[in-house]
């Protein structure tokens, strides 16, 4: 995307590829520049078609793939891989031109829509996805059961339908692309007013900065509030028993007070009955466990209980199957929490990435088109601004990489894909 905001068209502004690093140096130098730029912008396009290529084959071709996420991820694909194959294509031919446009008009415009369009689309897609995954993470039940195909249609179409907005409004709004300057044609879009310039800023970049740091600061603290949670230990402790012997009329008489300290960290204390020996069994909230009097030691240390009351024993015996089996749920409920974190420390290292990355490629680029179109005086900006739009386009290449390698499926795909074994299709995760 190149932007100018002036009634007096800078051809600088225009730069692009080698032609910018020419004018950057001198002699041998800018030849060492000029190909070592050249050289990055035609990686750029090869890995991103390579990369976009393998999703696309990938989700087309194997069933388990085909996901609400991963149809997101496919349009995601689709939009950068057009970057790669077309968009950066061009751009590369007109750098080596120079910077003076050769394709005529019909295709200047074309180009140059087209690159408003997939480039907005592309950073919307970012969001959308995000969005996503704060939903699989916050809303567990919703994303299970409500979630169709058509929230996939959902987000693409509303990533598709601001990038279009985008492009009509830079066609609408500014004064053209096609622009002949002193007998040079050159293809550009002309910002006509400062306030058009911030409605594009805010669209394509401040509003999509804002829903990632949101969505990734939700996921960091609710992240963090959980390790915290899972730091408590889930089974009661502290429990301690405390056993009174009294003497009366009709025997000794056991009394069994039981303290177990619950979830909240608060005593809970539970009295015996005041006549008659009894075993106290006591229950800790939120699913934790309190200990009960041992079988075991009752026979050793007060045998007569266990031999006036023989219905003790199937009491203590229930009572240990159930304190298994209520181990056994805790257990359960604990590696639930450590594989919901182990989940959610992973999509907050994946937005992390995505918010990182996006910032990098786009932050700068961004910065100094909006500081360009409202500072007609800043040349120094002219020089920056080929590298600063290259670096946004690296963001197509570097999207598949972020969106697969957290993906063992993705990643097994791939290397069946790579190594042609297309009848493992069904295989794959």
């Amino acid at each position: 995307m190149e932007m100018i905001q002036s009634t007096e068209p800078s051809v600088g502004f225009t730069q692009s590829g080698a032609e910018a690093t020419l004018k950057t140096s001198t002699g041998a130098e800018s030849l060492t520049f000029a190909v070592i730029f050249l050289v990055f912008t035609v990686l750029i396009s090869v890995v991103g078609t390579f990369g976009n290529l393998l999703i696309f084959i990938t989700i087309v071709l194997y069933p388990k793939m085909r996901s609400v996420t991963n149809y997101v991820i496919l349009s995601l694909a689709v939009t950068d891989l057009t970057v790669c194959m077309v968009t950066i294509p061009i751009a590369i031919y007109n750098g080596i031109n120079l910077n003076i446009w050769r394709l005529g008009p019909i295709v200047c415009y074309l180009w140059s829509m087209g690159d408003f369009l997939l480039t907005t689309t592309s950073i919307w897609h970012l969001c959308v996805l995000s969005i996503d995954r704060y939903l699989a993470l916050f809303r567990p039940h919703w994303y299970r059961t409500k979630r169709k195909t058509w929230f996939a249609l959902l987000l693409i179409s509303i990533s598709w339908g601001i990038g279009i907005m985008i492009a009509l409004s830079t066609l609408i709004g500014s004064d053209g692309y096609y622009h002949n300057v002193y007998g040079t044609v050159f293809c550009f879009i002309m910002i006509p007013t400062a306030g058009f310039a911030v409605f594009v800023f805010s669209v394509s970049f401040a509003i999509p900065t804002c829903i990632l740091l949101a969505v990734y600061m939700k996921m960091k603290f609710t992240f963090w509030g959980w390790v915290a949670r899972v730091d408590i230990p889930v089974v009661a402790s502290g429990l301690q028993n405390k056993v009174d012997n009294a003497g009366g009329q009709d025997g000794e008489r056991l009394a069994v007070t039981s303290t177990s300290r619950s979830m909240t960290g608060e005593p809970s204390l539970q009295k015996p009955p005041s006549n008659g020996p009894s075993l106290l069994t006591s229950q800790a909230w939120m699913g934790s466990s309190s200990d009960c009097l041992s079988s075991e030691a009752t026979k050793k240390q007060h045998p007569e209980i266990m031999e006036a009351y023989p219905a003790a024993q199937g009491v203590e015996a229930e009572k240990k199957t159930d304190k298994k089996k209520k181990t056994r749920n805790i257990g359960y409920k604990k590696e639930d929490r450590k594989k919901n974190l182990k989940k959610e420390k992973k999509a907050a290292i994946v937005i992390a990435i995505v918010v990182i990355t996006f910032l990098v490629c786009w932050g700068p680029f961004f910065i100094v088109a909006i500081i360009s179109s409202l500072c007609s005086s800043c040349t120094l900006m002219e020089g920056i601004f080929p590298i600063v739009n290259w670096l946004g386009y690296s963001n197509s290449a570097l999207n598949p990489i972020i969106y697969t390698i957290f993906n063992h499926r993705f990643r097994s795909a791939f290397k069946n894909i790579l190594l042609f074994k297309f009848s493992k299709r069904h295989d794959i995760g």
